[in-house]
């Protein structure tokens, strides 16, 4: 039986955004951001265990989009506005 995961949290959804907007899908973090980014240090570990990220490099505090990352992005994606409900229209 195939269990249901729990979707994105908005911030999270921002995240790969940022990632998959970037040169090469690399975001990262300073050291010196971890006390006041905590929510968003969070959220990179959870994408990572979801393997929507990968880390890269040395220091550990950079990630990577993956293909994955990339499709969730797309699966994901909210609707577009209808143009009907922009104007006031039933």
């Amino acid at each position: 039986m195939a269990t249901k995961r729990k979707g994105l949290s908005p911030l999270e959804r921002e995240l790969l955004k940022a990632a998959a907007e970037r040169p090469g899908g690399v975001v990262w973090l300073s050291q010196e951001s971890l006390d006041t980014l905590s929510q968003t240090y969070k959220a990179m570990l959870r994408l990572e265990k979801l393997e929507f990220l990968e880390r890269r490099g040395k220091d550990a505090l950079r990630w990577r989009i993956t293909k994955a990352g990339k499709t969730e992005l797309k699966e994901t994606a909210p609707a577009p506005a209808l143009a009907h409900a922009r104007h006031g229209r039933a």
